[in-house]
């Protein structure tokens, strides 16, 4: 019996994670965690991003990379493995056969991989015959892994392969940030290659259109503070924007409704359901839960982001100045208020400040308070103040992020302006459609086409 039991260990694929599951609890042994396979005191906490998949390899399954390189890498090869596989699956079978090697990109290898094992990893998987790699000469440079080219060893390509969720929490958590920043940088090339098929009539053709008839690479960029990015195109006035064409097209813009605000309600809103908010990792995520939302903030201003209301107005009602000041003075304040410090003297149409974040906020000042006035991001940029427009401008981002990957998915052209997207006159009624799916999405966010 125990032979045959020993020869169904050997033939069957070895199983990972040997049957406990992350934090479960045992007496005597304490909590389980998944990524040291060791059982400890106190409970690790399971992170909140989506789990990534990869496969495991028939040839050089899990129990083989834990034997050449230790239990905590097994994940982490795994997915290297796998990154390999889906790219060469993508490449298709000629382009493989003339080219096979792919090029990974130095932040994404030392997500996986980790920053300090990265190259003898490497130098390892060769040796193993799993992996081969082109180390090119860089001029002034010699071999550097930022400029290598990777492929997997013809038997890995044909290997039967079994797909597993990742568990490591820390690769999780590192290969989306990485992926991340990567689509940012995919857009930008994105863009520069849309704006330069813009034309303009040629009467307009010197009126301020230098930034574009100069489309330069280095004009394109995104910041470190939200990710916002920054092109030609959305630095142009907007009565310029309006006399170009796309491939003969005139264009047009469809801005997210009130922005700022549609964000923040959506921000609250998560919070008060329990649920968390995209786009921020746990920690930023529990330093947000720790203040009490604004519940009658969110209930009072419902209609004007589920419904058809329009806030600045509502506002202007609520400071009892709307008829005597301009909608957009009003606005300007509103902004000015929200993205600077809470020690603010200046009195505001008529008000004292107290007086007049009293009416714009209502219970929503605690909440706001403390974000103000605390640690939130680790990536910290001046005074705590600062924390609402870097929250603000990263789920902005997360969210047009989404956008623009479902216009793509429809294969419409788009030209985006921070939290504007703008497309041809043909491509609206679809757009449309894929605004409307995330406003659906994302409880109230909505666009309005301009």
């Amino acid at each position: 019996m125990k032979n045959e039991l020993d020869k169904e260990i050997n033939t069957s694929w070895y199983e990972l994670y040997r049957g406990y599951k992350h934090s479960e609890y045992q007496k005597g042994k304490g909590y389980y965690c998944i990524m040291s396979n060791k059982w400890n005191r106190n409970k690790k906490r399971v992170y909140l991003d989506p789990k990534l998949t990869r496969y495991q390899f028939r040839v050089y399954d899990d129990g083989k990379i834990e034997r050449d390189f230790g239990y905590d890498k097994v994940d982490r090869i795994g997915y290297f493995l796998t990154v390999l596989r889906r790219n060469e699956e993508a490449l298709g079978t000629s382009r493989r056969l003339n080219n096979k090697f792919i090029h990974i990109p130095y932040s994404f290898l030392h997500a996986v991989l980790g920053h300090q094992y990265s190259t003898s990893i490497i130098d390892d998987l060769v040796q193993l015959g799993v992996i081969e790699v082109n180390r090119p000469q860089v001029k002034g440079r010699g071999s550097n892994i930022k400029h290598w080219f990777f492929s997997l060893s013809t038997e890995m390509l044909e290997s039967e392969v079994r797909e597993r969720v990742v568990e490591h929490v820390k690769l999780n958590h590192n290969v989306l940030n990485v992926e991340r920043s990567i689509e940012l940088e995919g857009e930008l090339e994105y863009q520069y290659e849309l704006i330069s098929k813009l034309t303009f009539s040629v009467q307009h053709k010197d009126a301020g259109f230098t930034v574009l008839t100069d489309n330069k690479k280095h004009s394109y960029s995104t910041d470190d503070f939200g990710g916002r990015i920054y092109t030609p195109f959305n630095s142009l006035k907007k009565e310029l924007r309006k006399e170009l064409f796309l491939n003969g097209e005139r264009l047009v813009e469809f801005d997210m409704v009130a922005s700022h605000w549609s964000i923040l309600y959506y921000i609250m809103l998560q919070i008060s359901i329990s649920q968390d908010i995209p786009f921020l990792t746990l920690q930023e995520n529990l330093r947000l839960k720790q203040y009490p939302v604004g519940r009658s903030w969110l209930q009072f201003y419902e209609d004007c982001f589920l419904g058809e209301v329009d806030f600045y107005k509502m506002i202007g009602i609520r400071l009892q100045s709307f008829y005597g000041v301009d909608r957009d003075h009003i606005k300007d304040s509103l902004l000015k208020d929200l993205n600077g410090p809470l020690q603010v003297q200046s009195s505001v149409f008529g008000l004292d400040r107290e007086t007049y974040r009293e009416r714009v906020y209502d219970d929503a000042i605690y909440w706001i308070t403390g974000v103000k006035s605390n640690l939130v991001f680790n990536d910290y940029k001046g005074g705590y103040y600062k924390n609402i427009p870097q929250l603000l401008a990263k789920v902005e981002v997360g969210i047009m992020n989404q956008v623009w990957l479902k216009l793509k998915k429809q294969k419409i052209d788009y030209l985006s302006i921070h939290d504007c997207v703008v497309v041809k006159e043909s491509d609206v009624e679809i757009a449309m459609r894929v605004l409307k799916t995330i406003s659906n999405q994302f409880k109230g966010i909505r666009f309005k086409k301009k």
